[in-house]
């Protein structure tokens, strides 16, 4: 039982914080094409 809370925490944490990585990512392109910020 642990070990699948465990599983799952770290599950969640990584989608997280690829989604967190992504959004900066899209942030930066659009203030790029816009040219200001």
């Amino acid at each position: 039982m642990l070990y699948l809370l465990i599983l799952l925490f770290f599950t969640l944490k990584s989608t997280f914080f690829v989604q967190q990585n992504y959004y900066k990512n899209y942030e930066r392109q659009y203030s790029r094409g816009k040219g200001t910020t």
